[in-house]
């Protein structure tokens, strides 16, 4: 009796051990995922694991980890969790496309208006017009600083002055009113000797696009003025990269046609120079000078270049400095240009772009050799900057 006691007891020793197996605390979680991987690490082997947690990369958080093995005697394995979160799923290498209807180049405006006693009429619709000069450039996308060089006779209204009379209508960073009186020969002289005052609205990759309004003849022949520009600033102005428009008379002021008695004389300087840069001559003679402007501003528009900088979308998306490049489209060819670590390299590559802050960019510029001749030379029809691939490094030369 005692035997069969004692077997009892021990069997019920084992059962209560396997029972305690059975229900045995879970096993530790699983490692956690590598950036972007698309699953996190593989749970403790026991009842009931804990979940492991996979750490989410630039394309994606990977998943949790795999639930714990089942332990003891009928255990059961725990439930894989969820990956902590990543940044936004996107393709490899998918791209925020620049066209070139929104990258374009600024332009910097520089207006001088003949202020003297026979350009009363003439002043005050140029005044008027100004504003809309600016917006419709602005409509296109095109980022705009405008000079105005004139007396008071002139105060340019909001919303491109700031709603005060001159010398008080300046409203920075867009417009600056430079208070001098413009003669009836002498615009392109006072442009040139006011330079000073109006270089701070001068932006190196911007077009440069003048305009003159007077109804009479320069002193100063085109060829003096155009060695004059090119001469101010060479950062600023070179062959090619700026236009001049005029508003001036056809004809002298006995005609023949409209000019008659409204002419102090014809502007054959002015004519040069606006053949001479393929801007946009406006007869003064037929007092309408809305027309004139239009034409300007469409001009403005087409002739502005594709920009060489480009604003990296703050979308949330974590951008890893390491996975951006850069691809132009143009000429029938597709080029991705390198990575340079900042601009002091640029003379020492083919093609390169470099960041405004390598840790943490908030731009992406071309090189400036890179600008002029490989797309803007190459009529570049548009510029990609891609997300998610390896930075390609710039070529050396």
């Amino acid at each position: 009796m005692d035997l069969f006691k004692s077997l009892a007891y021990l069997l019920t020793l084992v059962g209560s051990a396997g029972a305690m197996t059975a229900a045995g605390c879970g096993g530790s979680g699983g490692d956690s995922g590598a950036d972007g991987q698309p699953f996190g690490g593989v749970g403790g082997v026991a009842a009931g694991g804990v979940s492991g947690m996979g750490q989410g990369g630039l394309i994606g958080g990977g998943a949790g980890g795999q639930g714990g093995a089942g332990g003891g005697f009928g255990g059961f394995g725990g439930t894989g969790g969820m990956g902590a979160g990543g940044g936004p799923i996107m393709d490899a290498c998918a791209g925020i496309r620049e066209e070139t209807e929104t990258g374009r180049a600024p332009v910097d405006i520089i207006v001088a208006v003949d202020t003297s006693g026979s350009m009363d009429l003439e002043a005050g619709w140029t005044q008027a017009a100004m504003p809309g000069l600016v917006a419709a450039i602005q409509n296109s996308g095109i980022d705009v600083h405008l000079v105005m060089i004139s007396g008071c006779d002139i105060t340019v209204p909001g919303p491109l002055g700031s709603g005060q009379a001159c010398p008080n209508d300046t409203n920075m960073p867009n417009f600056l009113h430079v208070n001098q009186g413009v003669g009836s020969n002498n615009a392109l002289d006072v442009i040139i000797n006011t330079f000073s005052q109006w270089q701070p609205m001068m932006r190196p990759n911007a077009l440069k696009s003048f305009l003159v309004v007077t109804d009479d003849n320069s002193n100063s022949n085109a060829g003096t003025f155009t060695n004059a520009v090119n001469g101010l600033d060479p950062n600023l102005f070179s062959p090619g990269n700026w236009v001049f428009n005029a508003i001036f008379s056809f004809a002298g002021l006995l005609g023949p046609g409209p000019c008659a008695f409204i002419s102090a004389a014809e502007g054959t300087v002015y004519r040069d120079l606006t053949i001479q840069t393929m801007g946009i001559g406006g007869d003064l003679c037929s007092q309408n000078f809305q027309p004139i402007f239009d034409q300007v501003a469409t001009s403005t528009v087409t002739r502005s270049p594709l920009a060489c900088e480009w604003d990296i979308p703050m979308t949330g998306m974590q951008i890893d400095p390491a996975l951006v490049n850069v691809v132009f489209t143009g000429g029938g060819t597709q080029k991705t240009l390198g990575f340079v670590s900042d601009s002091s390299q640029c003379a020492t590559v083919l093609d390169g772009w470099y960041y405004d802050d390598n840790i943490n960019p908030t731009k992406v510029f071309a090189c400036p050799d890179t600008c002029t001749n490989t797309i803007r030379g190459s009529n570049a029809l548009s510029i990609e900057v891609q997300f998610g691939c390896a930075t390609e490094i710039a070529i050396p030369k």
